[in-house]
């Protein structure tokens, strides 16, 4: 099996170094600019999973701005890879720590799998039991 996941509690890598004169959404853009990067963002209270249009499109979804459809993400990742995956976000939530995980995601041959790399950490939220955020990205065949 390829599935790569690592668990980390208790680590950020706080903020960018001021004399870099970089806000957060500057290395996003950045990084955007050069890698097809999406964001996603699972609401632990109501059970919604929110996915950007570049995440979307690595599951083979349609782009919507409103939840999406979780029965279509698990049956777009490998059948070894999803327990892993669903796993590794109970893990996260529990631990209110961060994660990434590789995993094979359907392409668009019907028989053929890319990867796929997710990374997501807990964020507390007033009055309810938080939720996780993340990026993910696909993994170049090459690298």
């Amino acid at each position: 099996m390829n599935l790569f996941y690592e668990m980390n509690t208790g680590f950020s890598p706080g903020p960018l170094p001021g004399y870099l004169h970089m806000s957060d959404a500057d290395v996003l853009r950045l990084l955007q600019k050069h890698m097809s990067i999406g964001l996603w963002r699972s609401d632990l209270e109501s059970g919604l999973v929110f996915f950007s249009p570049p995440i979307s499109r690595l599951f083979g979804l349609p782009e919507q701005a409103g939840p999406v459809n979780v029965a279509a993400v698990r049956a777009a990742m490998h059948p070894e890879d999803a327990p892993f995956v669903l796993e590794l976000l109970e893990t996260i939530s529990r631990e209110k720590g961060s994660a990434q995980i590789v995993l094979r995601v359907r392409s668009s041959e019907a028989e053929d799998y890319k990867y796929v790399r997710l990374v997501g950490r807990y964020r507390a939220r007033d009055k309810d039991c938080g939720e996780i955020i993340g990026i993910g990205h696909e993994v170049p065949a090459d690298g």
